[in-house]
């Protein structure tokens, strides 16, 4: 499993602690379950603190692990007789810019996504990285609905039982690394 953790303010003597990873949302009670089994994990005297604020969120995942980046132009309006003149860039309006599926990576990525994003948007001239994210790591044309999201918590299932036998020692072999 996945726990990361940073004092939020020492003065209060917070802790801020993330863990968990799911493609459903989840009941509070069970978020709050499951992150008091994993806060105990790595401090035990903290099992039966109190929380303030608990949520959850489902974690979007994409079938190579790479974040998707790019414009759906399905959705472009730039076609659309408007009578109004507009000083923005041509791409500003034109179809629907997307970047999803990271997978719980992290804010690296997605602040390097919303960089690239900003550039391409703006048509800032060689600064459009997402040119390559769309020919090299495009979406598939599958995404296996309606049970995509039934399949990777099923692999996260597995991959969470793996680490729980690894900690009560049960010899297993090695999944794959998928990230």
């Amino acid at each position: 499993s996945l726990n990361y953790w940073r004092n939020s303010n020492k003065d209060e003597g917070r802790l801020l602690f993330g863990s968990l990873a799911d493609t459903f949302a989840l009941p509070d009670w069970l978020i709050s379950w499951r992150l008091r089994n994993a806060i105990k994990e790595v401090y035990p005297q903290l099992g039966n603190v109190r929380f303030d604020h608990i949520w959850g969120g489902k974690l979007a995942f994409a079938p190579n692990s790479l974040p998707l980046i790019g414009r759906d132009t399905d959705y472009d309006d730039s076609d659309r007789d408007t009578n109004q003149e507009s000083q923005a860039p041509k791409n500003f309006s034109s179809g629907v810019w997307y970047a999803t599926g990271f997978a719980g990576h992290g804010i690296v990525p997605t602040t390097m996504a919303g960089s690239v994003l900003a550039n391409a948007i703006l048509e800032i001239p060689d600064q459009q990285q997402w040119q390559i994210f769309q020919t090299y790591f495009p979406p598939s044309s599958f995404n296996g609905h309606p049970y995509s999201r039934l399949g990777a918590g099923m692999v996260l299932s597995l991959y969470n039982m793996w680490d729980w036998a690894g900690k009560k020692g049960i010899p297993l072999p090695a999944l794959p690394k998928l990230w």
